[in-house]
């Protein structure tokens, strides 16, 4: 029995490459390179403190107490 050649021919196989992008769409990942958020505004210079009064070394108005219980 005799086969014909065409039998063993191997049918063209369908091409499933990727469509390539669009034109309009970018090529970039949003997530990748996100864009920066805008910085907060500066913070304004606290106003300076008024200066404590302050007794001079050795004077202390508050009464002694002992430092533990008396026996």
């Amino acid at each position: 029995m005799a086969v014909p050649a065409s039998a063993f021919t191997p049918e063209p196989e369908p091409d499933f490459a990727p469509e390539p992008p669009p034109e309009d769409e970018p090529d970039e990942d949003p997530i990748a390179d996100p864009a920066e958020p805008p910085l907060p505004p500066p913070i304004p210079p606290e106003e300076p403190l008024e200066p404590e009064e302050t007794l001079p070394l050795g004077e202390d108005p508050r009464p002694l107490e002992p430092l533990w219980g008396t026996c």
